[in-house]
């Protein structure tokens, strides 16, 4: 398989018997949608976030999870934006999840668009975050750009995360 990473969401966050029944209805999905896929070196990234209250929308549960499994090929998608939106404290997360962290977005905040003086993220000291703690993948860029030529907009945001 040429495929290295396929991008899956967690599942769902507040089933009726609480968090701890909700974790082991992810471990179960995870094993029966994922089993093959660690023998053929392709990861999973899971996005422990979002706008929907049905989500995992915290870092820690995601991180449970990706625990759980108990696979170097399960990680989850860090979205820097949905994260500061749903419990902030960016760096400090980051730092201590690092291990399950395989990917990550970017996107200015508030409204998803440019990483420019007009949000709240600052993100040359969330880039040098990450950098401190090896990591060797890949960050995204995804926000829908505020200038007419999008190009100049994607090339302004590689060079605030250039660290």
């Amino acid at each position: 398989m040429t495929c290295h990473y396929s991008r899956r969401f967690t599942g769902f966050k507040g089933l009726e018997g609480g968090e701890s029944r909700s974790t082991k209805f992810v471990f179960f999905r995870a094993s029966v949608c994922f089993g093959d896929l660690w023998d053929c070196e392709t990861s999973v990234i899971a996005e422990p976030g979002g706008t929907s209250r049905r989500h995992a929308v915290c870092t820690a549960f995601g991180a449970e999870i990706a625990k759980g499994v108990g696979s170097e090929n399960f990680k989850l998608l860090y979205d820097i934006y949905h994260m500061q939106l749903s419990e902030g404290n960016l760096i400090d997360t980051i730092r201590k999840n690092a291990d399950v962290i395989g990917h990550y977005h970017t996107a200015g905040a508030p409204g998803r668009r440019d990483l420019d003086e007009h949000q709240e993220i600052y993100y040359p000291a969330v880039m040098r975050a990450i950098v401190e703690t090896g990591f060797k993948g890949f960050v995204a860029h995804e926000f829908t750009p505020k200038k007419e030529n999008r190009l100049e907009s994607i090339r302004d945001a590689v060079k605030v995360c250039d660290v």
